[in-house]
C-alpha cells in the first residue's frame, strides 16, 4: 500500500531569480527530475532587438519525488525553499 510520502509528484521550489538554471543542472546531477518552463522575451539592447530565453515563472523550478525526497532538498546547500 503506498503512502502519501511514497507518492511520486511534482514540487515547486523558489531560488533567487536568474539563478533557476543552475540549480536545475546542481539537481539534473544529482538525479532528481526537474522542469522550469521557458519562454523566449525580445529586448531591445542598444537599438538592437534580441531575443533573450527565460524562465516563464521567476525563481521557481518544479522537481519531481516523493515527499521526503524532496523536503530534505530544502534542508541542504542548494540556496532553495520547498512549499507545499
Amino acid at each position: 500500500m503506498m503512502t502519501d510520502n511514497d507518492m511520486m509528484c511534482w514540487h515547486a521550489l523558489y531560488t533567487a531569480p536568474k539563478s533557476e538554471h543552475k540549480l536545475m543542472q546542481r539537481l539534473n546531477a544529482a538525479g532528481y527530475t526537474t522542469y522550469c518552463p521557458m519562454q523566449a522575451v525580445f529586448v531591445k539592447w542598444k537599438g538592437h532587438t534580441r531575443k533573450v530565453i527565460t524562465p516563464l515563472f521567476s525563481g521557481c523550478l518544479f522537481v519531481a519525488g516523493n515527499v521526503s525526497e524532496v523536503t530534505s532538498l530544502g534542508r541542504c546547500n542548494l540556496n532553495c525553499v520547498s512549499k507545499e
